[in-house]
């Protein structure tokens, strides 16, 4: 092949062994290639740039993606793709996904020498993410055998640009060459399209590997570069002191002439390596590479690409080629030529031809497809950074970027390791999926009750506030008995059992056989005890109360990792038992059909299962009191003042259109205090013609709830509690696009500042988180 070699085979004579002692394996594993090997002529005056890709079996189809679509920049020299294959030990994740030996791996790596108290967090049922991490040093082997003098390399053999990335990431090949020229005769030089603060290992900057980093010639030069640290004075005396400070155990596996790329390829093939991939690259460019680690402006943002972004992360093929085309490099190759079937060859158990596709825009692919490429679940806005004043009711008040980093984390690996659990849930005939963030106790049943343990008590007819409030009441009832660790309780004829059967947990027949049916299966479902007498609480002797207020009020301590799949799991077992309009609640009156609104629109079975519609939830909040809200929100997070509560043509517009949802229904939920929000969107000549309204009679709280949430892309209030309700059930059923927090930028543009995941952030979203 002259142009691509795709190999997957690893030399037949090297086996696993984690043992230092024997630099046989590791020197002759150094010099296997990736899966990936693409070269192509670049001009002697042009820039030459080097990409490497970290990337998986499990989503192969990534770095062909990249080298066809932004790696076709005619800089690019060599393209080098690495997955599994090339691992220290190809059988690594099957060692890993065993959850015993993948505990006392963590538990090791959690020791103050080795790793950190947060090694593993959000990572813990993915065994194929630990070994992962060690990819990047195995990668920086093979560099080294390319470019280093002992592995047959030269100086000329150097590229001006070095480009490390992962598989999901796109990159303007013409922005970074800019960037680094300006520095390329200042010494070494690195940058990154993220960068973040780490204390550990004496401190250092990491690079957010998803993101990009870039490394210059001379920083090249200088990590390949032959160290002597036992003799005498050395040039690169300041590396060899750094060296013999051994914070991370790399004078471990120094040998003398190794280079820094040597010892962090030897590093992280240790028996125990307890870095994550992006603390190792910012650790080894901190210390060796004599440059300061630099954040590139723009940096990249979690769930964002834009037009001026140099570089966007979570990209699948096709918006990789939405990238490509958005970013048109100079002098661009055709992207369909890129790669030649015939020069393809992949060295594995079958040889499979590679066949390219011709770019495609989102207008063209499903819509639904569309829609899962385009969520924006993680996104954090300018008001998250580190200047603005920490406090409790900001969203950076102290260590929450760094939960919202391993519940992504959590989210990420659970999406990539396609755990998907079977669901033979659906809400009104319409689909859900319930396998990303599974609650570790999902499947644990109820332990029983004991009188001698504490229990909060669920009492009184009446609750604070709308339903909304009392929907979040409930939600943090449950959550207070999981982080406390005690029971939890009601009586029957309590707020919380009335509000719970009302729209779920329905009695088929007003007989007290069918009654204890249900309150049977919502005890074992909540483990929450019901009470039916006032004589029942004889003998309970640890008795807490609380009044709904304080409910609302509550913050959870746990973790956002743990706090997210807790909260969606109540959801899912609420959601298990919805009324569908036949039998009575808990005082015997007859129950709302909480699929009235969608059997309204869409009659048929068919019809609900797959429409395709918006809906929008209008929460005028009082008028006054909702400006004044709404302001506040708009000082902490950057939400629009008014857009949210005013609901214009122009808000919903610059929402739907670039997702394509214009041409689809728009069903509208309103409290009914703002008739003008209606008028306007009625009156657009866009919005109006896909306007849906029920009229009184089909219209109900439990409709609309079921509405909104299964709704394709629903757009609401940021400061209303059943927005609020309804955005984190539709995450637990695997939907996106909760329209909630959006503001308009210096270009009087319309963004979207703050990701769905908000809903969990009381920085952001307050007590209803």
């Amino acid at each position: 092949p002259k142009t691509v070699e795709l190999k997957s085979d690893v030399v037949e004579t090297t086996t696993y062994n984690p043992s230092l002692d024997d630099e046989t394996f590791l020197a002759k594993l150094k010099h296997v290639p990736p899966s990936i090997v693409h070269s192509r002529p670049v001009a002697e005056e042009d820039v030459k740039v080097d990409v490497l890709s970290i990337g998986s079996d499990t989503r192969f189809e990534y770095m062909p993606a990249q080298l066809e679509t932004w790696a076709a920049a005619p800089s690019v020299r060599n393209f080098y793709g690495f997955t599994e294959k090339q691992d220290f030990d190809p059988n690594c994740s099957s060692f890993m996904d065993d959850e015993a030996a993948r505990n006392a791996y963590i538990n090791v790596c959690r020791s103050p020498k080795l790793g950190t108290k947060a090694y593993g967090v959000g990572h813990g049922k993915s065994g194929g993410w630990f070994c992962a991490q060690r990819r990047h040093g195995r990668a920086l082997g093979w560099l080294q055998a390319v470019y280093g003098t002992r592995g047959g390399g030269t100086v000329s053999s150097l590229p001006d640009i070095l480009i490390i990335v992962d598989d999901d990431t796109s990159v303007d090949v013409g922005k970074v060459e800019r960037i680094i020229s300006e520095h390329q005769n200042e010494g070494p030089y690195a940058a990154a399209g993220g960068v973040f603060q780490l204390g550990k290992y004496g401190g250092f900057k990491a690079a957010h590997g998803g993101f990009g980093t870039y490394f210059n010639r001379a920083a090249v030069e200088q990590l390949t570069r032959p160290l002597r640290c036992d003799v005498g004075a050395d040039a690169h005396a300041a590396m060899c002191t750094k060296l013999r400070e051994n914070r991370a155990g790399e004078l471990d596996v120094y040998r003398p002439e190794d280079s820094i790329f040597d010892v962090f390829f030897k590093l992280a093939s240790r028996p125990y390596f307890c870095m994550h991939s992006d603390w190792m690259m910012g650790y080894m460019i901190t210390n060796y590479a004599g440059a300061d680690l630099v954040q590139v402006d723009p940096p990249g943002k979690r769930g964002y690409c834009g037009d001026e972004s140099i570089n966007c992360h979570y990209q699948n093929p096709a918006l990789m080629r939405e990238f490509a085309m958005k970013h048109p490099q100079r002098h661009q190759r055709k992207l369909s030529a890129i790669l030649d079937p015939k020069t393809v060859e992949l060295k594995s158990d079958a040889v499979v031809e590679v066949q390219m596709q011709q770019p495609q825009s989102l207008e063209n692919l499903d819509i639904l497809e569309s829609l899962k490429l385009t969520e924006r679940i993680w996104l954090r806005g300018q008001y998250a950074m580190p200047q603005r004043k920490k406090g409790r009711g900001m969203s950076n008040y102290w260590g929450m970027e760094e939960q919202v980093a391993a519940a992504q984390a959590q989210w990420e690996t659970e999406h990539e390791s396609n755990h998907e659990i079977p669901c033979d849930l659906s809400i009104c005939g319409r689909a859900t999926n319930q396998a990303i963030m599974r609650y570790p106790l999902a499947d644990t049943p109820c332990p029983g009750f004991d009188q001698e343990k504490p229990m909060l008590l669920l009492e009184g007819s009446s609750a604070r506030g709308r339903t909304g409030n009392n929907l979040i009441e409930f939600l943090h009832a449950v959550q207070i008995a999981r982080d406390q660790g005690i029971q939890l309780g009601a009586t029957s004829v309590s707020w919380a059992v009335k509000l719970v059967s009302s729209l779920w947990y329905v009695t088929i027949e007003d007989t007290p056989e069918s009654q204890a049916e249900r309150l049977n299966a919502l005890e074992t479902a909540f483990c929450m005890k019901i009470f039916h007498t006032e004589e029942e609480l004889e003998g309970w002797t640890d008795i807490i109360h609380m009044s709904t207020g304080d409910l609302f009020s509550y913050r959870s301590p746990t973790p956002m990792v743990e706090y997210i799949p807790s909260q969606l799991d109540i959801f899912r077992r609420l959601f298990s038992h919805h009324n569908v309009g036949s039998g009575v609640d808990s005082l015997g009156q007859p129950i709302p059909n909480m699929c009235s609104g969608l059997e309204s629109f869409f009659p048929t079975l068919e019809g609900r299962s797959s429409a395709v519609y918006t809906a929008i939830h209008s929460r005028n909040l009082e008028g006054d009191a909702g400006l004044r809200i709404m302001g506040k929100m708009n000082r902490s997070a950057g939400v629009h003042p008014t857009a949210a509560l005013e609901m214009r043509p122009e808000y919903i517009k610059a929402i739907l259109g670039p997702l394509g949802m214009l041409d689809h229904p728009i069903v509208f939920i309103s409290d009914g205090e703002d008739p003008a929000v209606l008028e306007r969107l009625m009156a657009d000549p866009e919005i109006g013609p896909m306007m849906r309204v029920l009229d009184r009679a089909h219209t109900s709280l439990a409709g609309d709830l079921a509405m909104a949430i299964m709704s394709d892309v629903f757009i609401g209030n940021p400061v209303s509690s059943f927005s609020s309700f309804i955005g984190k059930a539709r995450m637990a059923f695997g939907k996106g696009h909760n329209e909630l927090w959006w503001g308009v930028d210096r270009k009087k543009k319309w963004r979207p500042v703050c990701g769905d995941h908000c809903l969990f952030d009381y920085g952001i979203s307050g007590a209803q988180a």
